[in-house]
């Protein structure tokens, strides 16, 4: 069995920033309120909103009726729909929500930033990290790896620490986590050239289907 994957992305300008986010959170359901008042910077608030935004956007995109009250969480909290797999991610402006009716999903995206490398190195193997380091684009390398690894996080629902039983490959399309085959591709999300994402699934990917969202902020 193959999956198509549904990413649903929107980035968000500056000037959002200076609306008080009372204004804003009109945009997804009262439930869901008092969990975007409660984050300390603005910043996380509109990434909240974003996420559940482009989650509502998709369920209709894919004329799915599920009330956003029905996602339950993992005890590690790892959010799910009946039915449906999905993953949010975020870095800078932009968002992305990937859906999938078959398998278990996850999707990691990073603008590159300011870094120590080596205070990282505990969340790679030797092997990935003799890669990293011996690439003279270690930067790029490393945040290609960092992405999968969040991915595989995400997808699988594990602790950081397991990370450690499944060896990625910046080129690798596949691995073996606890004996179970699981699937790795890097993605591209439209003019954001900078920005390293990548998606892991518990089933074979036959498509990616990229919709840009107008979320009206």
């Amino acid at each position: 069995m193959s999956s198509n994957i549904y990413l649903f992305y929107h980035a968000y300008e500056q000037d959002v920033l200076q609306v008080p986010i009372e204004d804003l959170i009109h945009k997804i359901p009262d439930y869901m309120h008092d969990r975007a008042l409660r984050y300390k910077s603005k910043e996380a608030a509109i990434n909240y909103l974003q996420g559940r935004l482009l989650l509502m956007h998709g369920l209709q995109f894919l004329g799915i009726n599920s009330d956003l009250s029905s996602i339950t969480y993992s005890d590690r909290g790892k959010p799910s729909l009946p039915d449906l797999a999905f993953s949010i991610s975020h870095s800078g402006t932009y968002a992305a929500c990937a859906i999938v009716m078959d398998g278990e999903l996850g999707i990691d995206i990073e603008f590159p930033g300011k870094i120590k490398l080596q205070d990282l190195k505990h969340n790679f193997t030797n092997s990935e990290w003799l890669q990293i380091t011996e690439d003279v684009h270690s930067p790029k390398l490393f945040y290609d790896m960092w992405c999968r690894k969040e991915a595989i996080l995400k997808s699988a629902d594990i602790k950081l620490p397991q990370l450690h039983q499944a060896q990625v490959d910046s080129r690798q399309e596949q691995f073996l986590l606890d004996g179970k085959p699981w699937h790795l591709q890097s993605i591209h999300l439209p003019k954001a050239d900078k920005l390293h994402a990548a998606i892991c699934i518990s089933e074979p990917i036959s498509n990616i289907e990229y919709v840009y969202c107008e979320l009206d902020f």
